[in-house]
């Protein structure tokens, strides 16, 4: 601490205040791994407080810790009052005796590590103190100590309409107060307030134990999508408890997780308790604000990775409407990394060793117990990462006894210790973390798998991502016994630091604190910033989750396919379709809207699918036409309004047969060609195109005497390697990709037939590498003023896929505005466009730039026919003869590749418009599988036409 009488604020993290610094890592253990033992060097926070009290004869009074990291000891008045460990659990003390009337004074010890540590491996940053609240709780002399609520459906013929319900309450009473009888009476009451039924007993004895039913005549049944919530009132004669009810059975059935008698999906997300500015500590307004979010995104399951969230989170989730994979405080990761250790070899070390079975039943059975009541956890997770082994048998062995009524899960009981035979038998799931999709088709073909099948983490968000999510959607939808599965993750972790001198908020991640080991920007992996702007990949995940799905029968005449994938909910209740149909494709050409309108859907029982037709125009020749049906809320809820969108879905209703580069302008000029020493010089009218001898493309590019580039063209092969290319950068790199140059083995200038060719073989390979492109470019300026670019290129299969293939104009930074046709209005790839769709758009080039806290590749746009780049006189316009991507900066590659925060980011002299020929996919690589080979996009011989237009305005 940095001296006597400081003050810090309770709850908050120290290293948040200057005491300490901050770590993040991720796998290995921030200790030595010695267990129990732990740093002799173990910094520590002395908490000390007064408080007053009143004088209270008739109650007994409790010190409540809802969350310390990662130890404590607490002394009243002097006097100790115990010790407590397990970081994201409560931690009660009756400190009755202990505490006088008027001010009472209140010391706790923090220490950093514990033998605790070695059960607290989670991926977050390392934080410490009292980060969650604590409370002086005063109860009567005699109380109702525990209690547990159950419910029981009884259905109708059809195993899914409810006739009757049990609502369930089974009571106990404190031990140590007096021995008169505890008089209990409870009410069960409807949403509305209405007292649905009623009920009284009396607990005779210390400890002793009792319980009450409760009959719902025509019970409303409790869902993500139908949250309805009963209320019980636990009365005594000086205290009321109030708990949420929410009547709900699930079950397995023949492989398949059902609730209330329906098959289910999860649409999930993983969630840690975190916050830029105040660390571990979060409010309910941020609770609040991560929940509604969620909801109008159309997520409908959390799993809480991987501890227990706050205290109160449940009951914001039984509100909203959420499922919640409830998981315990234990991940051991890191005894994969010790010197000698694997996954394969050490995972299981500590699951085995009897010296933690104690603590791991005990984590399991806090997180068990705290949110027994919560009907919104459905399933109870063991924890993460750990192996398996004795001590998580016991674990799952005394929830199945202790809660029948839910699932279990564990990801880690598919790791074995040598000489071990693990019994899964408690564990209701199978799960398996970021599985290829071939290995999900593989696990249902075997029909030995019975257990329904969950990703607890799929999809790896890390900064410009996830892509690929439709092949997993496919397979969640094919296979009946296929849960679903919850995005890795839901929120970047980064340390709020302030403000640049630039007037850029700064957010650092692992490294940025002196830290010697660490793990860099593993953390910032999230679908939203830590500021909860979403991301790109937030939208990308909101539009695949849509609960209403179309497939096309025949799109040209108007016919689909839908698919209602709520659960619970009749389609045509929900949501109302809006049908646009739009020709457009052409700069040439004005975007037209050829026909819109609303339509009711069919009334779709969950799971039902339906043809529904919409009316079709006559479609004009020689245009991209596509539909986009759009499906808007009918009712207003508390996170979105009636207007707002579930999601979209378009189709293609044609496309142009006829190439724009066969189209002639008006004004025809002569085609001049000029040889100078160093360059060919093209002139058209009032345009100039110089191209380099020895540059292979053009130096410049003059209308009106005014020059249109800031720089020499050129070509590209390489991106600024995602976070998503973290396994295939590498290869990149051993291949020379981020260090290419380009070798013109011969160029030579001609005219033919009223057209100047500009024409070069070019070889593009870094030092001591062979080339991993030839390419012969072809650069032809017509009588009309456009420059056709021919590219020919020959990849060497050897070598690694392309991270792209294109050219690079360096546009003059006057020319701001942005015009294109393709895939948008945000960044899309070969995989990761289910939040786009092809229209015609309008943004400034700042506009397109995607602010990754780790800058990496951003803002391409994928399948765009053309795009131009305007100011106030002149507009490039670059049309593909089919198509391009296309992606425009005011960095350069290297600038995004070489810089670590995007606070950091220069720009440069101008744009930068990268027109290419094929963009390699986004994927998930950076935790998940390696990107398919159909995003690879790696074809040994590729021919692309791109044509080149000044315009005056």
């Amino acid at each position: 601490m940095r001296g006597d009488g400081d003050s810090i604020p309770v709850p908050s993290c120290w290293q948040n205040h200057g005491y300490d610094s901050h770590q993040y890592i991720n796998v290995r253990f921030p200790i030595p791994f010695d267990p129990p033992y732990v740093p002799d060097e173990n910094p520590c926070g002395l908490y000390e407080t007064e408080f007053l009290r009143e004088s209270q004869t008739q109650s007994r009074s409790y010190l409540y810790f809802e969350g310390v990291d990662s130890c404590f000891y607490v002394w009243v008045n002097g006097t100790f009052a115990g010790y407590s460990q397990v970081s994201h659990s409560p931690s009660e003390f009756e400190v009755t005796e202990l505490l006088a009337d008027g001010t009472n004074r209140l010391d706790v010890l923090v220490l950093k590590w514990c033998d605790g540590t070695y059960l607290e491996d989670q991926d977050k940053f390392r934080m410490s103190g009292i980060f969650r609240d604590v409370w002086l709780i005063e109860r009567p002399c005699d109380f109702v100590r525990d209690y547990a609520v159950t419910t029981g459906i009884t259905f109708g013929e059809d195993q899914v309409t409810p006739q009757s319900a049990e609502v369930c309450l089974s009571l106990s009473r404190s031990t140590g107060g007096s021995r008169r009888e505890l008089f209990v009476r409870a009410i069960l009451r409807d949403a509305s307030g209405s007292v649905e039924a009623e009920g009284q007993t009396t607990l005779v004895s210390n400890g002793s134990e009792a319980k009450l039913v409760f009959p719902v005549k025509h019970p409303r049944l409790w869902s993500a999508e139908t949250p309805y919530l009963y209320t019980l009132e636990i009365r005594t004669e000086n205290e009321i408890l109030h708990q949420n009810v929410g009547i709900r059975e699930i079950h397995i059935e023949s492989s398949v997780v059902k609730l209330n008698g329906r098959p289910i999906k999860i649409r999930g997300v993983n969630r840690h308790d975190s916050n830029a500015k105040t660390g571990y500590t979060i409010s309910r307004e941020q609770l609040e604000e991560d929940l509604k979010l969620m909801k109008s995104h159309n997520i409908n399951a959390i799993r809480t990775s991987h501890y227990p969230n706050a205290p109160w989170f449940p009951e914001y989730c039984d509100r909203y409407g959420f499922y919640v994979i409830a998981e315990a405080d234990i991940e051991m990761h890191g005894v994969t990394s010790f010197y000698g250790g694997s996954s394969k070899k050490t995972f299981c070390t500590l699951a085995m060793d009897p010296m933690f079975d104690k603590a791991v039943i005990d984590r399991v059975e806090r997180c068990v117990k705290r949110d027994k009541n919560a009907p919104c956890i459905l399933i109870w997770s063991l924890g993460n990462e750990s192996g398996y082994g004795n001590s998580f048998e016991k674990a799952g062995r005394w929830v199945k006894a202790y809660d029948p009524t839910r699932l279990t899960h564990y990801e880690g009981a598919v790791y074995e210790a040598e000489g071990h035979v693990n019994d899964t038998s408690m564990i209701d799931l199978y799960s398996r973390m970021y599985p290829h999709v071939e290995w999900i088709d593989e696990y249902f073909a075997d029909p030995g798998n019975k257990k329904p099948y969950f990703m607890c983490e799929f999809v790896h968000a890390m900064g410009n991502g996830p892509g690929g999510i439709r092949a997993y959607m496919d397979r969640m939808y094919r296979y009946e016994g296929f849960l679903g599965g919850c995005v890795w993750e839901w929120c970047d972790h980064a340390i709020y630091d302030g403000v640049a001198e630039n007037g850029k908020e700064r957010y650092l991640y692992g490294g940025d604190h002196g830290e010697r080991f660490h793990d860099g920007n593993f953390c910032v992996d999230g679908l939203l910033y830590p500021d909860r702007t979403p991301h790109t990949g937030l939208r990308e995940w909101k539009n695949a989750i849509c609960p209403v799905f179309v497939t096309e029968i025949d799109a040209a005449n108007g016919m689909f396919l839908v698919e209602n994938r709520f659960d619970f909910l009749e389609a045509s209740g929900e949501a109302e379709l809006c049908y646009e149909i739009k020709a457009g494709g052409s700069a040439q050409d004005e975007t037209v809207i050829l026909a819109d309108g609303t339509k009711e859907l069919p009334h779709l029982l969950p799971h039902e699918k339906a043809a529904l037709t919409i009316p079709v125009p006559k479609l004009p020749e020689n245009m991209d036409v596509y539909v986009k049906l759009t499906f808007i809320r009918k009712k207003a809820v508390e996170y979105a309004a009636c207007s707002s969108t579930f999601g979209f879905a378009q189709f293609c209703m044609q496309e142009r047969k006829v190439s724009v580069l066969q189209r002639e302008n008006r004004a025809e000029h002569e085609v001049v060609l000029v040889e100078e020493p160093e360059e060919w010089i093209v002139l058209c009218g009032t345009l100039r195109v110089a191209f380099g001898k020895k540059t292979g493309a053009p130096t410049g590019i003059f209308k009106d005497g005014k020059s249109i580039l800031w720089g020499h063209a050129g070509y590209q092969i390489y991106r600024a390697p995602t976070d998503n290319d973290i396994q295939i950068k590498e290869k990149w790199k051993e291949a020379g990709y981020d260090a290419a140059m380009t070798k013109v083995y011969h160029s030579d200038a001609f005219c033919l037939d009223g057209e100047a060719h500009y024409v070069a073989d070019i070889g593009i390979a870094a030092i001591y590498r062979q080339p991993a492109v030839h390419l012969h470019a072809d650069w032809c300026v017509n009588r009309w003023g456009r420059v056709i670019v021919t590219l020919d290129a020959h990849k060497d299969m050897a070598m690694p896929p392309l991270p792209r293939l294109g050219i690079m104009l360096p546009v003059e930074r006057s020319m701001r505005h942005v015009t294109y046709y393709g895939y948008g209005p945000d960044e899309s790839y070969i995989d990761k466009r289910e939040h786009c769709y092809v229209d015609m758009f309008q943004a400034e080039v700042e506009d397109l730039h995607e602010n990754y806290i780790r800058p990496q590749e951003n803002g391409s746009h994928y399948h765009c026919r053309y795009v131009s780049l305007e100011n106030e006189k002149y507009r490039l316009l670059a049309e593909a003869d089919n198509y391009l991507d296309f992606n425009v900066s005011d960095y350069t590659v290297e600038e995004l590749a070489g810089k670590r925060h995007n606070f950091e980011l220069e720009p440069a002299s101008g744009s930068l418009l990268s027109l290419d020929a094929r963009m390699m996919g986004i994927g998930s690589n950076s935790c998940g599988p390696d990107l398919p080979e159909e995003f690879l996009r790696d074809e040994a011989h590729t021919v692309w036409k791109v044509q080149l237009q000044i315009e005056e305005l």
